[in-house]
């Protein structure tokens, strides 16, 4: 791994495909590691088909990009920019921009955090001069500000003993301290959350109204805040003493809440003394809620299962599951609008195509291995491909 009084130049991190893999010895049944589906989705009376080509795994993906030598338990993420001409990556202290059509190196920049500190992911969002925030957690937050031609504004900001919550439309984010910042005036504008009404008070997640007006915030309690006063508005009557989710939908007409293990909690924003519709039962933890932007579906995973809702019905319409209760779906995330819904299972990724009724499955091959269970998926649609980051620290582009 690099730091920043090591760091060097590295000239090789774009890879056609193939080079050599990280042996995991396991779930040797299979050249992939697809799970037995006993409920897909479908479109209609007909379940979705693979589309060509795929299964895929790791190996046969089209380009591949790495910042350095992977490493067990390395420290990488990675994120390729909104208009898809960058992709980012962090190593654990420097972010290293490549141009998507050259493939060339163009930047590389430092985070600016204490030389013993590993920043273990990275937050790329656009500003409105044309350049990038760049943001990471570590104990404290750190953001570094770049222009249009990718290079450093001012000195690091750092937020102490805090972490990134959720960001709003106009560049501001809150903290699961408790705070808001804009991230063009940091040190000067702040609102301030009163979460010391509980003891312990924490926050675990939050969400912003996509009008910026509400934050919702659960942990040791479930709260709806005013986004530009801080003042509290209703606290949610959550079932059990630890909320882990929560998310507006794009409309900001409901906000959901995943107060139990069981349910998860829907509140209309215009009757929030009204009784909450309960959207379940789940298997045990809910790990993942995530809306489609035009907010017509709300999709939930936990043990072996995604589930759909529709809007405004409020109808289950979508179920996918398999034979096993031993992997959760999770890293929900809607591609193309809310033409496609992502998840993670079991070291693979699973893509459905609403317009299409076609499924894609990306996988790992059994011999491979990953320290990074998760990652994260995105669709270059101007280009055509799905790029995954992955847990051995390569960046993955996979044909559409």
């Amino acid at each position: 791994m690099l730091n920043s009084k090591s760091f060097c130049a590295f000239t090789i991190l774009f890879h056609s495909v193939h080079s050599k893999s990280f042996s995991r010895q396991n779930d040797p049944e299979s050249e992939f590691l697809l799970p037995h589906l006993t409920s897909d989705f479908n479109n209609g009376n007909t379940s979705a088909q693979l589309a060509q080509g795929y299964p895929q795994k790791w190996g046969s993906e089209e380009l591949r990009f790495q910042f350095n030598d992977p490493q067990v338990q390395d420290v990488f993420s990675a994120v390729v920019t909104e208009d898809e001409k960058y992709l980012a990556m962090l190593n654990g202290s420097h972010v290293r921009f490549v141009d998507l059509d050259t493939k060339d190196v163009v930047s590389t920049i430092d985070m600016g955090a204490p030389s013993d500190t590993r920043l273990p992911d990275l937050v790329l969002r656009a500003t409105r001069q044309g350049g990038y925030d760049l943001l990471s957690n570590a104990g404290d937050i750190f953001q570094r500000r770049l222009g249009p031609d990718l290079k450093p504004i001012g000195e690091v900001v750092t937020y102490p003993d805090d972490r990134i919550g959720a960001f709003d439309n106009t560049g501001r984010v809150a903290t699961t301290e408790g705070y808001i910042y804009d991230l063009n005036n940091p040190k000067t504008t702040r609102v301030t959350l009163d979460i010391t009404h509980t003891t312990p008070s924490f926050i675990r997640a939050m969400s912003f109204s996509d009008d910026g007006q509400y934050l919702s915030t659960v942990g040791s309690s479930a709260d709806l805040w005013n986004a530009t006063s801080g003042e509290k508005i209703f606290e949610f009557p959550a079932e059990r003493p630890e909320t882990r989710l929560t998310t507006f939908s794009p409309d900001s007409k409901y906000v959901a809440v995943a107060a139990s293990l069981s349910h998860i909690q829907l509140y209309s924003l215009s009757e929030l003394s009204a009784e909450p519709t309960m959207l379940g039962p789940f298997r045990g933890l809910i790990s993942d809620i995530a809306w489609s932007p035009d907010s017509k579906y709300l999709a939930a995973g936990d043990f072996s299962r995604v589930q759909l809702w529709k809007f405004p019905e409020v109808g289950l319409v979508q179920t996918w599951t398999t034979d096993s209760s031993s992997y959760t779906s999770s890293s929900l995330s809607w591609l193309d609008g809310s033409s496609k819904l992502a998840f993670s299972y079991r070291y693979s990724w699973y893509i459905y195509d609403f317009e299409t009724n076609v499924k894609y499955w990306i996988t790992q091959g059994v011999d491979d291995h990953t320290w990074d269970y998760y990652g994260s998926i995105s669709y270059l649609k101007k280009r055509g491909f799905f790029a995954t980051v992955d847990g051995d620290s390569y960046v993955r582009f996979w044909k559409v």
